[in-house]
C-alpha cells in the first residue's frame, strides 16, 4: 500500500496519508466510486489535494503535481498514466531497498501559479468587457460548426474542429488566442463570412492561406500538447489545397514560429507516449535479434539540445549500443527511437532501463524500459504418419531346377522431426506488422524468411 507525502511548495505545508485513507476521505466527501481503494487516480489525487489544502480551490486552474524520481527531479503528472509510472517506480525503489511494496512512499510536489499584480479599475472594465465579447465570439463559433451540414469528406475536420472548442484546456487556450486583436479579427471573419452563406472549410483554407491559422496552431501546441493529434488532423485537411499539402505533418510543425509565445528556456522534458514494438512481456526465442521502438514526446517548453542520445542507465543492454543519437524536437512533437537488441541465450525475463540525455550527460525526461520473456522454443511433438511396411515374403517350396524370385523388402519411410514454425519464430515481426495495418500472415511470413527477419526490409516490400 504506497504512502502519499504531499507537500505545498509555496507553503511548506506537508501532509502523510496512505492511499487507500486518501481515497475512503474522498468517498466520505462526495459519495464517488473508487474502483481499487489501495492506488489513486489522477482526478482523485487532485481533489484530495484541494480538500486537505482548502486554499488552493479558489485558484485550482492554475495548480500542478509533480513526483519525486529515483533522479531526485520533478516530473509533472497530468494524467493517469503519470501517475501510475510514479507509483511503480516507488514500489521498485522500495523493492531495491529491500523491503516490500507496502513501504512504498511517493512525494508529490504542489506548485501554483504566481498570481499577477491588481490592474486598475478601468483596466478591468475594459479587460472584462473584451473578455465577454470573446466569449460571445466562443459560442458563435461553437453555433455555427454545430449548423455545419459538412460533406462526408469533411466529417473528420468537424469532430476534430469540435473537439478543439469544447475540450477544457483547449477552451482557455483558444479563449487567450481570441483575446489578442491580431487572431480575434480571424474568428470573426470566419464567424461573418459563414453567417453569409459562405463554406465554412473554405473559409477556414482562404484564412490559411495569410498564415494565421499557422500562429494559432503552434501556440495551440504549446499550450495544450495533449491534443496535438487533433491540430495535425486539421491542419493537414485545411491545408490539401495548397503547396504545403507536399510536406509531412512534421515538417510543417518544424516551420512553426510564435514569438509571442516562444520560450527560448525552460525545463527540457520528455515522456514515454506508447511502445511501438515489444511491449511489455513479450516473449522471445533465445537469441533472437529484435527492434524495440518506443514513442516519445517532447513535453516541455524546450527543444531538446542537438547531439541528445538514448541511453542505457541499468538492468539488462541485451547487447544493444551503449547509447543512440536522437535529433532535436520541438515541443510538443513525438519521435520513434528504435534500438536494436538480441535476447539472451538463456531463459528467464529481462528488463533494461533508457534515458534521454544531453550532450553533457545530463539526464532528462521519464525512464523507459524493454521487459522481454525469453523462452526456449517448445519441443513441437512428431506428427504420426504411415509407415509403409512390405507384405512378408512368401514361404517358397523349392522345386528341383526351378528358380523362385523373392521381392525385395520395402523401404521404410519416415517424416523428419518439425523445426519451430516460422509462425512462432516471426512471432514479434508478425505482430509489429499486424500494428502497422499489415495483417496477412500468409503474405508476411515469406517476406520474413526473404529478409531473415528484418523487418524494415519487409516493410518497404510491402509498400
Amino acid at each position: 500500500m504506497t504512502t502519499l507525502k504531499i507537500l505545498w511548495k509555496e507553503k511548506q505545508d506537508m501532509r502523510r496519508v496512505q492511499a487507500a485513507a486518501a481515497n475512503q476521505a474522498l468517498v466520505e466527501l462526495d459519495g464517488r466510486a473508487i474502483a481499487d481503494a489501495n492506488s489513486m487516480r489522477y482526478n482523485d489525487l487532485r481533489d484530495y489535494v484541494l480538500l486537505v489544502f482548502p486554499e488552493l480551490k479558489a485558484m485550482q486552474r492554475d495548480v500542478f503535481l509533480y513526483y519525486t524520481d529515483d533522479d531526485d527531479e520533478q516530473v509533472r503528472v497530468t494524467n493517469d498514466v503519470e501517475l501510475d509510472e510514479a507509483f511503480r517506480l516507488m514500489e521498485e525503489l522500495a523493492r531495491a531497498a529491500g523491503k516490500g511494496v507496502e513501504s512504498a512512499v511517493c512525494k508529490i510536489t504542489v506548485l501554483t501559479r504566481p498570481r499577477a499584480q491588481p490592474i486598475a479599475e478601468e483596466e478591468q472594465s475594459f479587460l472584462g468587457n473584451r473578455q465577454k465579447k470573446m466569449m460571445e465570439l466562443f459560442v458563435d463559433m461553437s453555433k455555427l460548426l454545430d449548423k455545419w451540414a459538412e460533406a462526408p469528406q469533411h466529417q473528420e475536420l468537424k469532430k476534430d474542429l469540435a473537439s478543439l472548442l469544447h475540450e477544457p484546456g483547449c477552451q482557455e487556450a483558444l479563449l487567450q488566442i481570441m483575446s489578442n486583436p491580431k487572431f480575434a479579427t480571424v474568428f470573426e471573419s470566419v464567424a461573418e463570412e459563414f453567417r453569409k452563406g459562405g463554406n465554412f472549410s473554405s473559409s477556414l483554407t482562404t484564412i490559411a492561406q495569410n498564415g494565421e491559422l499557422e500562429e494559432i496552431a503552434g501556440i495551440l501546441l504549446q499550450k495544450c500538447p495533449q491534443a496535438r493529434t487533433q491540430i495535425e488532423r486539421v491542419m493537414q485537411q485545411l491545408y490539401q489545397h495548397r503547396s504545403a499539402q507536399q510536406l509531412s505533418v512534421s515538417d510543417y510543425f518544424e516551420s512553426i514560429t510564435v514569438e509571442d509565445t516562444q520560450q527560448e528556456t525552460g525545463p527540457i522534458l520528455a515522456v514515454f507516449e506508447a511502445d511501438v514494438t515489444c511491449p511489455d512481456g513479450t516473449v522471445l526465442a533465445p537469441g533472437m535479434s529484435f527492434d524495440k521502438i518506443w514513442k516519445i514526446r517532447n513535453s516541455g517548453p524546450t527543444r531538446w539540445p542537438e547531439g541528445s542520445k538514448l541511453a542505457c542507465v541499468g538492468g539488462d543492454k541485451m547487447q544493444a549500443p551503449d547509447s543512440v543519437v536522437i535529433p532535436s524536437v520541438l515541443p510538443g512533437s513525438s519521435i520513434d527511437v528504435s534500438i536494436r537488441m538480441t535476447a539472451p541465450s538463456k531463459s528467464g525475463r529481462y528488463t533494461g532501463y533508457w534515458r534521454l540525455c544531453m550532450p553533457d550527460g545530463t539526464r532528462f525526461g521519464q525512464r523507459f524500459w524493454v521487459d522481454v520473456n525469453v523462452m526456449a522454443a517448445a519441443a513441437v511433438p512428431q506428427q504420426t504418419s504411415a509407415v509403409r511396411v512390405g507384405a512378408p515374403a512368401p514361404v517358397v517350396r523349392q522345386q528341383s531346377g526351378t528358380s523362385v524370385s523373392i521381392p525385395a523388402r520395402a523401404p521404410v519411410v519416415t517424416e523428419q522431426p518439425k523445426t519451430l514454425s516460422d509462425q512462432v519464430r516471426w512471432q514479434t515481426q508478425l505482430r509489429a506488422l499486424a500494428d502497422m495495418g499489415f495483417n496477412d500472415e500468409a503474405k508476411n511470413i515469406p517476406l520474413l524468411n526473404q529478409h531473415d527477419g528484418d523487418l524494415a526490409a519487409a516493410v518497404s516490400s510491402l509498400l
